[in-house]
């Protein structure tokens, strides 16, 4: 390949040594533990604002599209820390992190039917559970006893749209990003509007008046003394703004909002909250969520150094994970030549080129980051999927659509084998670690 100048080669082993000095290196190490004591409460404020949307949305789409609670994210993203072995000290793990089954601690994790006993009063449960039959499951449900639901569809209703909520800042940008992206998946649009909808709704939870058990204390309005219920303002896909009246928990995630709703999309809510009181299961596993992932923020600098033994911590030359790192970023020069072919072919200016060579590293990393929830549904789509996804993401941010197109068509050849080898030498480090660790046990 042409492109491995000496240039490139020079500014990858600048990249490798600041990764180095910053990341994994002893005084990077502690220099970033320092930081998250002065980041935490920054960091719990955001994280606040960020999973309480996308957990309270996650209740939302169980209930509506009865749901199995056990695979949907985040609601289910937990794990324990704990003290490494010394075999596993000397392979450079200094803090053992495993994934946790919420199940285990909250019966209402494992399927839809425990989820509606442990947060539904017990008079609307048999309603509740009405909705899952005419869904089918795979290996239980009889062929033509029910509907399957398309599974990238459901995977990025479920999954990857509230991200994306979360990740675009404008409200128009998503707007469009989620309308044009769904019509190229099949997406109705009666659902496209529910998920906006319930988006908005929750959003608007977290901010709106105060509701015992659901809004935190400091947060939120009181309703004055003798309203029934208070109005919040929401904005619809259309852009119609809509005032919409609120009493109870039940009307933001999943309550029929007359002017608002289609029918047989929301659910008729009784007078009262139908949930569980004082509170439902659910709310319990959102706040030991919250209080947990406070109290691991201080291994984050741990988490970042692990898996470098004590000799590779004095070299960038020695460290297996910068190794690692230089072989990442060779895999992406691979998509950067390609876009900066096109882009001399386009005579485009400098500062545009970049943006176009951004774009093309994205178009390899697409999914494949191991420790961001909502990743996983694009992690395994096809590439003409993958194309949507990723010609709409950046057509959103100014790029043309043509030139994006023919990136793409110059890194088909090998884009999927290459994307394959990039999540599987992101993790050998760490595998290799744990198995050279284990293996010194015996």
């Amino acid at each position: 390949m042409t492109f491995l100048t000496r240039r490139y080669l020079e500014e990858l082993t600048k990249q490798k040594e600041k990764y180095f000095s910053k990341v994994v290196s002893d005084d990077a190490v502690y220099v970033n533990w320092l930081r998250t004591y002065d980041t935490a409460d920054v960091f719990y404020e955001r994280m606040l604002q960020a999973l309480t949307l996308a957990d309270y949305y996650n209740i939302s789409f169980i209930l509506l599209f009865a749901e199995n609670p056990s695979v949907v994210e985040p609601l289910n993203i937990e794990f324990s820390v704990s003290l490494p072995s010394i075999e596993e000290i000397l392979q450079g793990i200094y803090a053992v992190f495993e994934s946790v089954d919420l199940s285990i601690e909250f019966p209402g994790q494992i399927d839809y039917p425990s989820f509606v006993d442990y947060n539904i009063r017990p008079e609307y449960r048999d309603q509740a559970k009405e909705l899952e039959k005419v869904k089918a499951r795979y290996g239980i449900t009889r062929y033509g006893e029910g509907v399957y639901d398309p599974v990238i569809v459901a995977e990025f209703v479920r999954n990857v749209i509230t991200r994306y909520w979360i990740q675009f800042l404008d409200r128009e940008l998503f707007r469009r990003w989620l309308q044009e992206y769904g019509a190229k998946l099949g997406i109705a649009s009666e659902v496209q509007e529910l998920v906006w909808d319930r988006l908005g709704f929750v959003d608007v939870a977290t901010q709106g008046p105060f509701i015992l058990g659901f809004s935190r204390l400091g947060e939120g309005w009181l309703v004055p003394e003798g309203h029934e219920f208070e109005r919040v303002l929401v904005e619809r896909l259309d852009g119609e703004i809509v005032e919409v009246p609120v009493r109870e928990p039940d009307d933001y995630h999943h309550g029929f909002v007359l002017g608002v709703s289609r029918l047989g999309y929301d659910i008729l809510s009784p007078r009262g909250s139908a949930f569980l009181t004082p509170l439902p299961q659910v709310l319990d596993v959102i706040r030991t969520k919250e209080f947990r992932l406070r109290s691991r923020y201080v291994h984050t600098a741990t988490a970042f150094a692990n898996y470098v033994t004590a000799r590779e911590l004095t070299s960038p030359h020695r460290c297996a994970r910068i190794h690692q790192y230089h072989t990442l970023r060779i895999y992406m020069l691979f998509a950067e030549e390609v876009a900066e072919r096109v882009c001399r072919k386009y005579r485009l200016d400098k500062y545009t080129c970049n943006r176009y060579r951004t774009a093309a590293r994205n178009l390899l990393a697409l999914g494949l980051r191991r420790h961001r929830w909502g990743e996983e549904p694009l992690r395994n789509i096809d590439l003409d999927e993958l194309r949507v996804l990723w010609i709409a993401r950046w057509v959103k941010e100014g790029l043309k659509e043509d030139i994006l197109n023919e990136i793409f068509e110059g890194c088909r050849p090998w884009l999927q084998h290459l994307r394959s080898l990039k999540y599987q030498v992101g993790e050998l480090v760490k595998q290799t670690r744990i198995s050279l660790a284990s293996y010194r046990k015996r």
